[in-house]
């Protein structure tokens, strides 16, 4: 769940799942955060010291005192990068390519693309809803080492890499998607949702104007089963 090192004494066959962090997102019908890259396989390993990094979400709208949210950071361990996810989109803060790309915002159709073989891009907006913006893009896969206690289930499959719900003004919010993906904000709880901890996915966008930050994306992380 953080920065560290792998260091097997002897021949390894690992089995790794490495996430990005996620994207944030913004305010004022703006597009949810993309979900960081979703990278999964099998490799063996010799002995030594294998350095680990886990990508940070990226903040969201607002809680960094400018207008558009932060893309993620990349996740890395043992030559592959799983790219961090994109910001959401907002005014004239275009949706950022990542492990998943960002959600296009209300005035810009532009969305953010995600990475070949590791996620999604943001949602396309539909032009007869202009006041609200699209959700994040996703891994849309399900977590495959059985055992992990991250995400967000219980039931023995456990789902990351969720997109972050987009945003709207005087109109529903939209929800983050399974994984851990932050909702919109309310008219209630105008606030967007953070991404959960250690699944890499994406922050909501708030739902009204400036004062109601968006949310930031969660922290990636990097799993190794031997």
């Amino acid at each position: 769940t953080g920065d560290g090192t792998f260091t097997p004494t002897s021949s390894f066959s690992v089995q790794y799942l490495v996430i990005g962090g996620g994207g944030g997102a913004s305010y004022d019908r703006a597009g949810g955060g993309g979900a960081g890259g979703f990278l999964t396989g099998n490799s063996t390993l010799s002995s030594g010291t294998y350095p680990i990094t886990v990508g940070t979400g990226g903040l969201g709208g607002g809680k960094t005192g400018v207008h558009g949210g932060n893309s993620g950071v990349d996740s890395t361990f043992n030559g592959l990068t799983a790219y961090g996810g994109g910001r959401g989109g907002v005014n004239n803060f275009q949706a950022e390519n990542g492990g998943s790309g960002g959600g296009a915002n209300w005035e810009v159709s532009t969305v953010g693309t995600g990475i070949s073989g590791q996620g999604n891009s943001g949602g396309v907006r539909d032009g007869g809803h202009t006041s609200v913006g699209t959700g994040g893009g996703g891994a849309g896969i399900a977590n495959p080492i059985t055992g992990s206690t991250i995400g967000e289930l219980s039931s023995g499959t456990y789902y990351v890499a969720g997109g972050g719900g987009g945003g709207a003004f005087q109109a529903v919010s939209g929800v983050g998607g399974i994984g851990g993906g932050g909702d919109g904000g309310t008219s209630s709880a105008k606030t967007g949702q953070d991404g959960l901890a250690n699944t890499g996915s994406g922050g909501g966008s708030a739902y009204g104007g400036a004062g109601d930050d968006g949310g930031s994306g969660g922290l990636g992380v990097v799993i190794i089963k031997f």
